[in-house]
């Protein structure tokens, strides 16, 4: 509940913690197009907070799945949590990152959507050869 994501964030508040946010979906809220408002509710939670945050999308539906939303609902969604948190007044704190079935065949395009300053490697870390393709991949993107 809301108010239950709002009382661990001023727990972490009070503690010298930093603040890793993640701001999700379900495929039921991505397929019915719901997804900016659970977003900004989920964002509410988190406007007051008082130091740098980094805030995570993810597609709670595409861990683990190997599915990732195409680039342009990537860039429509990072748009709406920037433009929603200039609406906060929180946009100088937050810094966005991506988490969800990443690997060597999407890191680039994931990184290449406007407002992504990164990602969370899940599944894929747990395989060396994985990681390193990732890494090769991340290498020549730069």
């Amino acid at each position: 509940s809301y108010e239950l994501i709002e009382a661990k964030v001023k727990t972490i508040a009070d503690s010298d913690i930093d603040l890793i946010f993640c701001v999700w979906e379900t495929k039921k809220t991505f397929d019915y197009s719901e997804i900016k408002v659970e977003v900004a509710h989920q964002l509410e939670a988190i406007k007051w907070y008082p130091r740098d945050i980094l805030l995570c999308y993810e597609p709670s539906w595409a861990i683990w799945s190997g599915s990732v939303p195409g680039q342009d609902i990537l860039t429509d969604i990072f748009t709406f949590i920037a433009d929603t948190c200039v609406d906060l007044g929180i946009q100088d704190k937050v810094h966005l990152i991506y988490w969800g079935s990443v690997d060597a065949t999407n890191i680039d395009d994931i990184l290449d959507v406007p407002g992504c300053e990164g990602v969370i490697i899940g599944t894929a870390s747990v395989s060396k050869d994985r990681v390193e393709a990732i890494f090769e991949t991340l290498q020549a993107h730069s």
